[in-house]
């Protein structure tokens, strides 16, 4: 990723301020005209990489979208490019591993793509605004076959739910048919609006987890991709003692021994894996009303000696909460 590429992306995303006068100092202003003047342009302007040039002035175009569903979106759409761009543009060895010369130059020269280098792009929780939204999971879903990479992760709230099976089913359906667009695959990770039943009546055992397990996929499962693991978990199993299922409750946080045996049994196989990433949906790591539960998860993942970062949604935030014990 190209010094003028990190500048470009911090105008379209970030607070962090370029200094004038730099080699590659661009203003906010600069880009919606080199946009408009087209990417080559664009990159002429700012030293960027014309591939580079391409995917901003295509993020940075005018949207399509009125201002009131833009308005009440923007916190869940944005989180979806950042992690895209983030995770596509770093997940390949820095270009100054394999480049060398004696000689300087303002010139990047682009390396081709290594087989075993690969990017991968986060969704981030698709509910929290009004119904229009599923118009800006397409645009990301767009944005994420220019962006190309191999594979797309979630971290759960797939969809509304908190409803009863007919009009679950119907949800199901409206976010899978977008997903399908992409020209990758996907993985789904199940939240509490993708379990949590309401309706009239008596709730079903497991709520909407069978319902889930049937349309979307296995509720904790983990495989294995260009010698890295991705492993999803569960984090709504419920009470092990009455079975309710309540994010604000600790005892809710619970895992179950069957979990927890299979995550032993599966981290045992990753021995030897470059990279091990874990997704889940509920932050259990920060406490609080997640409980303490993880403690016994994190020294698992510790222990397994190479997993790299564990991902999580339900705040409708980007946070990094930092690296405990290499993690």
């Amino acid at each position: 990723m190209s010094q003028a590429f990190r500048q470009l992306q911090d105008i379209l995303f970030g607070p962090r301020e370029i200094a004038p006068g730099s080699s590659h100092h661009t203003s906010a202003r600069s880009l919606d005209v080199g946009c408009q003047e087209g990417p080559k342009a664009l990159a002429t302007a700012t030293g960027a990489d014309q591939s580079e040039a391409e995917i901003f002035c295509h993020l940075h175009r005018p949207t399509p979208y009125p201002d009131k569903v833009m308005g009440s979106m923007i916190a869940h759409t944005l989180p979806v490019l950042i992690t895209a761009l983030s995770i596509l543009v770093t997940s390949a060895p820095a270009q100054g591993d394999r480049f060398h010369s004696g000689r300087s130059s303002p010139q990047l020269l682009t390396l081709p793509k290594e087989d075993d280098a690969f990017g991968f792009v986060i969704y981030g929780d698709r509910t929290g605004g009004p119904p229009e939204g599923i118009r800006v999971l397409e645009q990301a879903v767009v944005d994420t076959n220019l962006l190309d990479p191999d594979l797309v992760m979630t971290v759960g709230d797939l969809i509304s739910g908190y409803n009863e099976k007919p009009e679950w089913l119907d949800q199901m359906r409206e976010f899978k048919v977008v997903m399908e667009s992409l020209n990758m695959p996907w993985f789904p990770v199940a939240g509490n609006h993708d379990i949590y039943w309401r309706g009239k009546g008596e709730k079903p055992v497991g709520e909407h987890e069978a319902g889930y397990e049937t349309h979307f996929g296995p509720l904790w499962y983990a495989f294995e991709h260009k010698k890295c693991w991705f492993i999803v978990l569960y984090s709504d199993e419920g009470d092990p003692e009455t079975g309710e299922k309540n994010f604000k409750k600790p005892e809710s946080h619970i895992m179950s021994e069957e979990q927890f045996t299979w995550l032993h049994e599966t981290l045992g196989k990753t021995r030897g894996a470059r990279h091990v990433f874990v997704f889940l949906h509920h932050p259990r790591w920060r406490g609080g009303r997640h409980g303490d539960h993880w403690n016994r998860v994190h020294a698992e993942l510790v222990k397994a000696g190479n997993v790299s970062a564990v991902f999580a949604g339900h705040v409708h935030k980007i946070i990094h909460d930092g690296k405990k014990d290499g993690i």
